[in-house]
């Protein structure tokens, strides 16, 4: 099964003007209950969520662009694209229920994405590239690569590490027996990133859902958006 990694639209043409977002409200962000502060915790007592507000050029689109806090490893994400995503296995995500705002305009039919589980034990270490970046004695900057069995060998050696010395998975090759559709992993270079697996990719597409694309797990985002690049090949130059 190919997997891609879930990114957000950069053509302006289907997200109306880039960035979407105008504003975020938030009440307090210093709140116990702010889901941004309940990280890698499943939540069942009260919550609260930021709310967006995107610019009055920008379009409803299935994901919107949204970013700041309560965001970071967040999705803002329409019903369209949350029933898509029932249709699959996915692990890890829990969903609430929030709006969104424009010109004045309130728009209830969104969710926001929260990962209580991380699902890095769905990654073939020994598939992947694994890279050990950071600065040595000498303070020159060194990259090498790094080989890991499992994810406790991975994690064993990243806990080694002192910063600014980490682990990168560079290029992710899941598990063939990985059941899920839809999850979320780790030290890619790019934070927190949501995974999609194929058939879910095409049940997305084949309906039309705007405000997304698709990264191949073997493209870093800086190859992906770079001028010529394969996601300019895909999907159109960016803004």
């Amino acid at each position: 099964m190919e997997y891609f990694f879930l990114e957000k639209c950069l053509d302006e043409k289907i997200a109306g003007t880039l960035p979407q977002q105008k504003n975020l409200i938030v009440k307090d962000v210093n709140s116990p209950d702010f889901l941004g502060n309940l990280r890698n915790e499943y939540v069942t007592a009260h919550y609260e969520l930021p709310v967006c507000e995107i610019f009055k050029k920008a379009n409803f689109t299935d994901l919107i662009d949204a970013g700041g806090m309560g965001f970071t490893g967040s999705l803002l994400i329409a019903d369209s694209l949350k029933r898509i995503i029932e249709e699959f296995s996915y692990y890890g995500i829990q969903f609430f229920k929030t709006k969104v705002i424009k010109n004045g305009l309130i728009n209830n039919s969104y969710w926001h994405t929260h990962v209580h589980d991380v699902a890095m034990t769905s990654i073939n270490y020994k598939k992947s590239t694994i890279t050990e970046s950071g600065r040595g004695k000498d303070k020159q900057v060194y990259s090498k690569k790094v080989n890991a069995e499992n994810f406790l060998e991975f994690k064993t050696k990243d806990e080694q590490l002192v910063y600014p010395q980490f682990l990168t998975i560079e290029r992710v090759e899941i598990k063939a027996e990985n059941t899920f559709g839809f999850f979320a992993i780790g030290s890619t270079g790019g934070g927190l990133k949501y995974v999609v697996s194929n058939d879910l990719k095409k049940g997305i597409v084949d309906r039309g859902v705007s405000g997304l694309e698709f990264r191949p797990l073997s493209i870093s985002y800086v190859d992906w958006v770079s001028k010529g690049g394969m996601r300019e090949k895909v999907y159109g130059k960016a803004y």
